[in-house]
């Protein structure tokens, strides 16, 4: 826990002079599996698609440390975390409950796969040589990357469906709730540190 305060202090510390500096987001080319999904936006629930969201707000100083930090000691999940912010910086109100159907579909998914690419690509360097590590671990990347894009399109789709049946403007879930969850200690500080910055890197004068 004190990890992720001193990430969360220096990250204050290192933005506290430059908060109005705009943030640049690239936009790669799609390839056939990124066109074979459909990111677009709704007009009736979002502005924004969530995968363009994240990649907005991942770039932005302090946001990737802090999020792998929870990761690497809470095994928080990074897109659930995105996924939180995005919802508050849409406006879209769910109830607590999308948690636990999130859980099932998302998570135990990213169990089953990222994670143990990552565990793969973190051996790489004692199997084989500095040049073949590095050719494997680029396309091993290039996996995690796309397993990204798909989950949080399935986080996207869910969101759709939950907006219909799992509505809850008074008490919405949020991220302190999924940190709290995860009996994380602080929840709520690094809640409100995280998604602050996440809504703000999110808005349009950070584009």
């Amino acid at each position: 826990m004190r990890k992720i305060n001193q990430l969360i202090k220096n990250w204050k510390r290192g933005t506290a002079s430059s908060e109005n500096d705009r943030v640049e987001s690239s936009h790669n080319k799609k390839n056939k599996a990124e066109t074979a999904m459909d990111f677009s936006s709704s007009e009736s629930l979002w502005v924004e698609p969530l995968w363009d969201y994240s990649k907005r707000v991942y770039a932005r100083k302090g946001i990737e440390k802090i999020v792998l930090g929870l990761q690497d000691e809470y095994h928080a999940n990074v897109d659930i975390i995105l996924w939180c912010c995005w919802l508050e910086k849409e406006g879209i109100d769910l109830s607590e409950e999308a948690l636990d159907d999130v859980l099932i579909t998302i998570d135990t998914v990213n169990q089953l796969t990222l994670i143990k690419l990552r565990e793969v690509r973190g051996h790489l360097k004692t199997a084989f040589t500095q040049k073949q590590a590095s050719i494997i671990a680029k396309q091993i990347l290039n996996a995690e990357m796309m397993l990204e894009k798909v989950l949080l399109y399935r986080l996207q789709e869910l969101t759709r469906r939950f907006a219909d049946v799992m509505k809850d403007p008074v008490k919405p879930l949020n991220l302190r709730y999924y940190l709290e969850f995860l009996s994380i200690p602080d929840a709520q500080y690094i809640a409100e540190t995280v998604t602050g910055t996440c809504v703000r890197a999110g808005s349009k004068s950070f584009a």
